[in-house]
């Protein structure tokens, strides 16, 4: 950086000369307004973290890993409701006559699905990134409902076996996973928000 007065090398940022004692000229940074919607490509609320780009992704994920402590209130709540997810999926899902069921026993579909949400879910909590939280997060509840309507007992049963049919610990357990996910994307978008 050269001095606009004397024209001697100073270094990069210094708010004075070094020789002369002139102030050096601050190189000006443009700004961007701060309600910027979601159809703005630099994302919302003046941030860059309404994107989805996947080698971003896995460049963030790398560098937090590497940080637990760091992550955020956010990330925390989202791998809290990843672990619960996973405990669900072993838990009773429902009971009926005494019997209990989980989601092992409705086939292969389930569970690798339920696999593949806890560990994205995961992945994605590291990252901190805004739009795939969100994304996470509305994934899991659909999961939820997904397997609520398909798990439970269908038309075709009679009343009586209705009647003694009740959700199980797996069942509320996936409910508040799947809220806790929901829950860590949303204040991750809020706390980007306020920034």
């Amino acid at each position: 950086m050269f001095c606009p007065k004397c024209g001697a090398q100073n270094p990069d940022g210094s708010p004075f000369c070094a020789s002369c004692g002139a102030q050096m000229a601050q190189p000006q940074q443009p700004q961007q307004p701060m309600n910027q919607g979601f159809g703005n490509p630099n994302g919302g609320a003046g941030n860059n973290n309404l994107k989805f780009d996947p080698q971003e992704m896995v460049n963030d994920f790398t560098k937090n890993i590497k940080a637990i402590p760091e992550l955020g209130i956010p990330s925390f709540v989202m791998l809290g409701g990843a672990v619960l997810f996973f405990i669900s999926l072993l838990l009773p899902y429902y009971k009926v006559l005494g019997i209990s069921v989980n989601l092992f026993d409705g086939g292969a579909l389930h569970w690798l699905l339920a696999l593949v949400i806890f560990a994205c879910t995961l992945f994605v909590a590291v990252t901190k990134q805004t739009l795939p939280m969100l994304i996470q997060g509305g994934v899991a509840i659909v999961y939820f409902i997904f397997e609520w309507i398909f798990q439970s007992p269908d038309k075709s049963v009679s009343v009586y076996v209705k009647s003694v049919t009740s959700h199980g610990a797996g069942f509320y357990i996936m409910l508040i996973s799947a809220l806790a996910i929901a829950a860590g994307a949303v204040l991750k978008f809020l706390q980007d928000k306020k920034q």
